[in-house]
């Protein structure tokens, strides 16, 4: 099993649950765990513009946020 790092710099920020649907071409964010809960908004918002060029790099053309966390 495996969990995606997220980092800010060479701050760990948290992990990341993702898988790509090669067939029909989809990311799919499956769940994020943030390292501090306090921090979980500026990891949101840094994922945000970060994930669509992840996208890319796995020859995918859109993506999926499954819910990540209860209260998002």
């Amino acid at each position: 099993y495996f969990c995606l790092p997220v980092l800010k710099g060479d701050t760990f920020m948290g992990r990341m649950d993702v898988k790509a649907h090669r067939k029909t071409k989809c990311l799919e964010i499956k769940k994020m765990f943030y390292e501090n809960p306090a921090q979980s908004k500026t990891a949101k918002n840094i994922l945000k513009r970060k994930v669509q060029s992840f996208c890319e790099f796995n020859d995918c053309q859109s993506v999926i946020w499954s819910p990540v966390n209860p209260r998002d």
